[in-house]
């Protein structure tokens, strides 16, 4: 078997089976399919063209057009992460100096997992859950070194991490592209005060285990390092928090994980290109793409259930939960993800699936091939009622059996489903898989009709908390007036 494979399939929704078949009809699928082909095509063109380009065909339309167009480019930057530490791939969207960046991470993973190391990641949203995601599925178990990734500012939580380290072991990689995010800075704050003042260790070894990893130009994070002289790994300005995984954010912390990195952003790589030119009905992107549209525009579906048949692929649904509700839940749109893990919630959450609204798409993940092989004991069979587990079953084929039976009842009851299956979980494959979803909600976005990379609705309630926290201005003034109207 070749195990750097990830295969999609959509039998139970595009294609169907007896005696049900569909559930689409194909005029509505071939109408899909045609608007799906249209925008990734388009998504595909705009990579392609150059900025002198862009200004020759829109000059006619002004220069807001123009603006618009670049920026549309700008957005799509982030496909172009995993050529970038390549320079054989030529690719030199975000510079020169980013190609080095690869090479400085390798080298400082390598000290940090070199003895028993706390390495801990201090984010919160893209700029942590991608990282997570990574270590997850892929982090190598035997490392002495451990990881910490506090993404929430929930005070007991903290303390207790704390209270785990070994502050003279503690190295930290702070992350936030904005530089200003204000859970980050007050986590990283706490830390470096008490490996300052409790550590034993001086002020500049203590730097030199510190990376800050943000825009190079604005924010506060920026101005410390410099100000500081904490060590610097950079966020290109055009990547947008969530579309993050492959850059210096979740790289550095995979790396400390022991993540094959090359493996990653080859998978990744090779997504980008058979996303960009395989037909429909080879192409995972787009045929998921059309499977949440047609959902949303046919059959009303407003709930995204993200359904893994392996703990190491649960936090893919933490991950993709943030891509689809902060990309495309603007302007009445959108599709909410709730996250669910087999076999588990099968027996909290399944009869509400096929037994109560028809309102839901459910996206499984499995894997055909697992690290280790369970055998379950004869003896088992003793029991006439598990009498047919005794003959030399496994852990493995029960597994694999509940996640079928689970989609084909899912099918029976009308609820649509499709199905990614790893060849196994290698770091080839987890490339492959998140640039397929990155690529899917692009192509989303476009269907829509929304921007898919920002997030104003994330950015009124931060406004209204430093209101609350007394940030000084005419704007938080006036937000401090308006919170005051609805406290107890």
């Amino acid at each position: 078997m070749n195990m750097q494979k990830v295969d999609f399939t959509v039998r139970f929704a595009l294609q169907g089976a007896e005696p049900r078949g569909a559930l689409f009809s194909p005029s509505e699928i071939a109408e899909v399919e045609n608007l799906v082909n249209k925008e990734a095509a388009a998504i595909e063109d705009l990579r392609a063209k150059s900025e002198a380009t862009i200004t020759e065909e829109l000059r006619a339309k002004g220069e807001a057009a123009i603006k618009r167009e670049f920026q549309a480019k700008k957005n799509l930057a982030f496909l172009e992460l995993p050529y970038a530490y390549e320079p054989q791939y030529g690719k030199t969207v975000f510079g020169e100096t980013f190609s080095q960046t690869l090479e400085e991470i390798k080298k400082a993973a390598k000290i940090i997992r070199s003895g028993p190391n706390h390495f801990v990641h201090i984010g919160i949203g893209g700029s942590a859950l991608g990282a997570i995601t990574l270590i997850n599925a892929l982090g190598d178990s035997r490392s002495e070194a451990k990881i910490y990734v506090p993404d929430n500012v929930d005070p007991d939580w903290i303390a207790e991490i704390m209270r785990q380290l070994d502050l003279r072991r503690t190295y930290m990689n702070v992350v936030s592209k904005s530089g200003d995010t204000v859970e980050t800075i007050s986590t990283f704050a706490i830390l470096w005060e008490k490996m300052r003042t409790e550590s034993g260790l001086s002020e500049e070894e203590l730097k030199q285990r510190v990376f800050i990893t943000t825009n190079q130009e604005k924010g506060a994070l920026a101005e410390l390092r410099k100000s500081k002289g904490f060590k610097p790994l950079d966020l290109p300005d055009v990547v947008h928090g969530r579309f993050s995984v492959f850059s210096p954010m979740g790289l550095m912390t995979a790396a400390v994980a022991g993540v094959d990195i090359g493996g990653l952003l080859q998978g990744a790589r090779q997504a980008d290109q058979e996303t960009a030119q395989f037909p429909f009905m080879e192409n995972p992107a787009r045929q998921l793409a059309a499977l949440h549209y047609l959902g949303q525009t046919k059959k009303r579906i407003s709930d995204l259930i993200l359904l893994p048949y392996s703990n190491r692929l649960r936090t893919v649904a933490d991950w993709y939960s943030q891509l689809v509700a902060e990309s495309l839940g603007k302007q009445g749109q959108g599709i909410t993800p709730v996250k669910a893990l087999g076999v588990t919630d099968q027996h909290s959450q399944l009869q509400l699936y096929n037994d109560g609204p028809k309102n839901k798409l459910i996206i499984l993940f499995s894997i055909r091939k697992h690290a280790e092989t369970i055998y379950i004991p004869e003896s088992i069979g003793d029991n006439v009622s598990y009498d047919y587990l005794s003959e030399n079953k496994t852990l493995n084929e029960l597994f694999k059996a509940e996640c079928e039976a689970t989609e084909i009842s899912l099918y029976q009851n009308g609820v649509p489903s499709c199905h990614f299956k790893l060849a196994e979980v290698n770091a080839f494959n987890m490339g492959y898989l998140l640039t397929v979803l990155e690529k899917t909600v692009c192509i989303l976005g476009r269907l829509l009709g929304v921007n898919a990379f920002d997030q104003p609705g994330v950015e009124e309630s931060k406004k209204y908390a430093r209101a609350m926290l007394g940030k000084e201005g005419e704007e938080y003034k006036r937000l401090r007036q308006m919170v005051e109207k609805f406290s107890g």
